[in-house]
């Protein structure tokens, strides 16, 4: 295919710089979406692991309340207020519940964890806040809140860590995703340019050399004709001067020059018509302040 000969350069040339901006298009969305993807699964796998953490610490400190023997209650029960309160909001970013809804991911294996009824992350969370609350009021004493705490904290942990690994799977499949996609914009714009350099710059190249040597034999032949027509011309007596149809000169003979006395360096610079004809012009207003 000799895009050159076929006379569609230019419209292969430009198909060919669109589709590379395509491509260029693919590569920078793949890179977005990766930057997205790590951004926003990013903040949720933090968030999902300080929920784990926080029911951890739940625990703990309502174990810290089991007694009267522990010094001062009552800030150890603000503590576990606290936590609690922290670890409701994070459950709110995660579960899109609440003031905090949208602002995190929940792709269909997270969501499925969580809302898969009273075994899903959601309600044994609550649950778990609630009994919390309900020990941190009570400023521990031994009640039926702290007994599930013991009993089912082990439970949401679980839970949480399958949270944790849910968001890990997602966010390592969409950028393999995103991967995937650009490997294949890169091999494409590979395969565009090595297309383009085949079909339409290696021809255009072999065109254009082939123009400039035909033009430069065209010139030689014609500097070669003039050359030729200029020594004979100069075997000529007669006074012999050729004009192009824009009035510019082109040849004359030495006669010519000889015989209306203009020196060769006048012909040295490119001349007109109208050049000669002020160029008499002169010499006649010469002549006439000479006879006066």
């Amino acid at each position: 295919m000799n895009v050159a000969k076929d006379g569609n350069f230019t419209r292969f040339y430009v198909v060919a710089l669109l589709l590379i901006a395509v491509l260029a298009t693919v590569k920078f969305a793949a890179s977005y979406l990766s930057w997205q993807a790590l951004d926003s699964f990013g903040e949720a796998i933090n968030v999902s692991g300080r929920q784990r953490m926080l029911s951890q610490k739940i625990t703990l400190e309502a174990l810290a309340l089991r007694g009267n023997a522990n010094t001062d209650l009552e800030s150890n029960s603000a503590s576990l207020s606290d936590t609690v309160r922290t670890f409701v909001q994070a459950h709110e970013e995660l579960s899109h519940s609440g003031d905090s809804s949208g602002q995190l991911p929940l792709p269909a294996t997270v969501a499925e964890l969580y809302f898969s009824g009273p075994e899903g992350v959601d309600e044994g969370s609550r649950r778990l806040a609630a009994a919390a609350t309900g020990v941190a009021a009570g400023a521990g004493s031994t009640s039926a809140d702290l007994a599930y705490l013991l009993n089912n904290s082990k439970t949401v942990l679980a839970k949480l860590d399958q949270v944790v690994s849910a968001f890990e799977r997602e966010l390592e499949r969409r950028l393999r995703f995103v991967r995937l996609v650009s490997t294949w914009a890169y091999v494409a714009t590979l395969l565009l340019l090595l297309f383009e350099a085949r079909f339409i710059f290696r021809p255009a190249q072999i065109a254009v050399t082939g123009a400039v040597a035909r033009l430069r034999n065209e010139v030689d032949k014609r500097l070669e004709l003039s050359q030729l027509l200029s020594v004979t011309l100069d075997t000529i007596d007669q006074g012999i001067v050729i004009f192009d149809r824009d009035r510019r000169l082109l040849m004359h003979s030495r006669g010519f020059a000889e015989l209306l006395e203009i020196p060769d360096t006048w012909f040295a610079e490119p001349r007109t018509l109208e050049d000669f004809l002020a160029l008499q012009n002169e010499r006649g207003e010469s002549s006439e302040e000479e006879s006066a």
